[in-house]
């Protein structure tokens, strides 16, 4: 009756942990997940895709150019883009 006891006790702990390490190996799946996708950029600090909606849009290439070489993200650095067309009423 011990051995049997013991050996549900032994297949309780294997089953545990099993789930343990399955759990754990699923949340660092799904850090890894979002870290590869904010990329470590400044700017995605405190996002989270899941629970924060990122737009996706059309850019255009002069703008995307801008935007993709900057070698300093992060900072405020404030620029005007001329948009053909459109009138500053000031």
């Amino acid at each position: 009756m011990t051995l049997l006891l013991v050996i549900n006790l032994l297949l309780v702990a294997v089953v545990l942990t099993d789930y343990v390490v399955r759990q754990v190996m699923e949340r660092v799946g799904e850090w890894q997940r979002v870290q590869r996708m904010l990329s470590g950029h400044p700017e995605m600090k405190g996002v989270h895709p899941d629970q924060d909606g990122l737009m996706v849009f059309d850019i255009d290439e002069d703008l995307a150019s801008f935007i993709l070489d900057n070698d300093d993200p992060g900072e405020n650095r404030p620029f005007r883009v001329v948009v053909p067309g459109f009138d500053d009423e000031e």
